[in-house]
């Protein structure tokens, strides 16, 4: 949808990366899409130069992002996020980077969710989910043109409640205060959900009841302590993606919300 305005399949790569992650260095880009790193340091530098995009260090890497004085910086926006629901679902995710990817560059490695580590990841994450009490959440728009009020911090506690074997309810309640510093109280019921057989744990919101859930993704195990979203999954025009990792006095679940309306990051720690 993109070509009708650069033929460069580097400048596009870029666009839609820093839509979704907001930064981006040209090693990370060269890494994460195994492409050469020649074009990438061209486009970057050629988008630099008309003004899309700024760069800054951070300590001897040098990153680039949107300037937000760029005077189409809206509707540049706007275009990328419609033509995103256009991508296939797998392509969809190749451009999500959890908030808390340490090594952004880092390649993953599919253990496998039928796999003997597989499982493991799978059964020491359900043990985990088992033991979560608390919350607290960031909620961040991506947004790189306007402010949405999505802006905020969250904390509360939880009630989990084991229906069967395979299926925990997360009652959450608690407080939330936006960037303007008014508070809100909120809460929210989510369904986990292990499919042993297919090696996955489902994740769904149950804003409208148990009956009528609203799926966000399924995940699979990506390493020994990480599961990701098979694949996007799609909500009307909206995409969902999540990831999460299993740490040894915590659970951190990141899921992102993009759609032509929507550019939205949730970043959980559950304790």
């Amino acid at each position: 949808m993109l070509s009708s305005f650069t033929s460069s399949l580097s400048v596009q790569k870029i666009l839609f990366f820093l839509l979704l992650n907001e930064k981006c260095y040209a090693t990370q880009m060269s890494q994460h899409f195994n492409i050469p790193l020649t074009p990438l340091q061209h486009a970057l530098g050629k988008l630099e130069k008309g003004g899309v995009l700024i760069s800054y260090y951070e300590g001897k890497t040098r990153y680039f992002k949107f300037d937000p004085n760029y005077p189409l910086l809206s509707e540049l926006a706007t275009l990328l996020k419609k033509a995103y629901t256009f991508f296939p679902a797998e392509q969809k995710k190749l451009y999500y980077r959890p908030a808390f990817s340490m090594k952004p560059s880092r390649q993953k490695t599919n253990i496998g969710p039928n796999t003997p580590s597989g499982q493991k990841a799978l059964e020491m994450a359900w043990e985990k989910l088992l033991k979560v009490q608390n919350l607290c959440f960031s909620a961040k728009s991506k947004s790189v043109s306007l402010s949405t009020g999505w802006n905020g911090l969250g904390k509360g506690a939880v009630e989990v409640k084991r229906e069967n074997d395979h299926t925990l309810l997360f009652h959450e309640r608690g407080s939330w205060v936006s960037e303007d510093n008014k508070q809100f109280e909120f809460s929210n019921v989510f369904r986990w959900s292990r499919r042993l057989t297919d090696g996955v744990i489902n994740l769904e919101h149950l804003r409208f009841g148990a009956q009528n859930p609203v799926f966000l993704f399924s995940l699979v195990p990506m390493d020994g302590n990480t599961l990701e979203s098979m694949e996007a999954h799609a909500c009307n025009e909206d995409s969902y993606f999540g990831q999460l990792r299993c740490d040894k006095h915590f659970i951190q679940l990141n899921w992102r919300i993009i759609g032509p309306k929507k550019n939205e990051e949730i970043d959980y720690l559950y304790t």
